[in-house]
């Protein structure tokens, strides 16, 4: 049996928006490219042909996870209660500095760190993770360990 994947009411919509993109739109575009590059003659020596087929290999495999993701996935609801940190919620918090920062704690599936989108297995979301609004919180930074307080949570 396959494994249960957590993932957000916004994260499943992201991924099945993905998937019908991928079965509808670029499975045509890189369909035709092998098209194209089939005309080119001898396939053996075809590069376009070849990068083709391997994007179409790539969009195949892309497709193939995302289905079984989406088999398997039991939506986190954002929990009522505001006052702990857990997957589903957003959190404020300010550092020693005064930076206030607004982190989501999402599903190892819709990580982006870039985006402030963080699992409760990275660094900052563990120890942020069953924390409160108004605990302070040390977290283990590139820059060493950094003071954060918790100032509110979504």
């Amino acid at each position: 049996m396959a494994k249960e994947t957590l993932l957000t009411k916004e994260g499943k919509a992201k991924l099945k928006e993905e998937l019908y993109n991928l079965k509808t739109k670029k499975r045509k575009e890189i369909a035709s490219e092998i098209e194209q590059a089939r005309e080119y003659g001898d396939l053996s020596e075809n590069v376009a042909y070849e990068e083709a087929i391997n994007r179409m290999a790539f969009l195949e495999g892309r497709i193939q996870e995302i289905e079984k993701t989406l088999a398997n996935a039991k939506v986190v609801n954002k929990k009522n209660n505001t006052q702990i940190v857990d997957v589903g919620c957003q959190v404020l918090v300010k550092d020693l500095s005064g930076l206030k920062t607004k982190y989501y704690i999402v599903t190892r599936d819709e990580s982006d760190p870039s985006n402030y989108k963080i699992t409760i297995d990275s660094p900052i979301g563990s120890a942020l993770y069953q924390r409160s609004k108004g605990e302070k919180v040390l977290i283990a930074t590139p820059q060493g360990q950094q003071e954060f307080f918790i100032l509110g949570i979504e």
